[in-house]
């Protein structure tokens, strides 16, 4: 299982040996200037991820994690600032989140370093930041829709936009680190 990992990094010298003959990745693969993803046999491609846009990811990833733990500290202040609804019901759904958003702060700020530290966990911290954010999106979502939330006035409105940045900045976390995957794995550590 170990193996798996590292060979997902292997760089090519030769084409693999296998019945389909794509001439674009085989020719690529025969020059050495890709590397075959193990899973599908498509040659990727291995330019660096430069130092700035580690840097964006990064800031990204640490602006969520801010906005995030500022979302709670105003919460747990006053939260008629932030509620859509006044029941208990909705107040203790919405005290449920604070341990899985704290999880999903820590990995998105684990990702962050790894990233800038040039750290193959990278890609582990990336893909655990982004599915924790879909999870949070999915319960989020469906409770919402189920109470008619976003037609709730002010708060309404901050679920939707929470709803939605959600959705967008973690398919977008998940889609970066999966086409990096295999050019995040091969960085050594500095």
């Amino acid at each position: 299982m170990a193996d798996a990992w590292s060979e997902m990094a292997t760089p090519v010298t030769s084409a693999p040996k296998t019945s389909d003959n794509q001439a674009g990745v085989r020719s690529e693969a025969r020059a050495g200037t890709g590397t075959i993803d193990p899973c599908n046999h498509e040659t990727v491609s291995e330019d660096p991820i430069s130092g700035a846009t580690r840097a964006r990811l990064a800031f990204l990833l640490a602006a969520v994690s801010s906005i995030t733990v500022l979302y709670w500290i105003l919460w747990f202040s006053d939260r008629r600032l932030l509620a859509s609804e006044t029941t208990g019901a909705y107040y203790q759904f919405e005290n449920a989140f604070p341990l899985a958003d704290g999880w999903w702060v820590i990995a998105m700020l684990g990702a962050a370093w790894t990233l800038l530290r040039r750290r193959q966990a990278a890609v582990g911290w990336l893909l655990v930041s982004g599915g924790a954010g879909i999870y949070l999106f999915c319960m989020d979502v469906l409770y919402d829709a189920e109470h008619g939330i976003w037609t709730r006035g002010a708060g309404g409105v901050i679920e939707a936009v929470i709803n939605g940045a959600t959705l967008v900045i973690n398919i977008g976390v998940l889609r970066w680190a999966w086409r990096r995957r295999l050019t995040l794995l091969q960085v050594t550590t500095t």
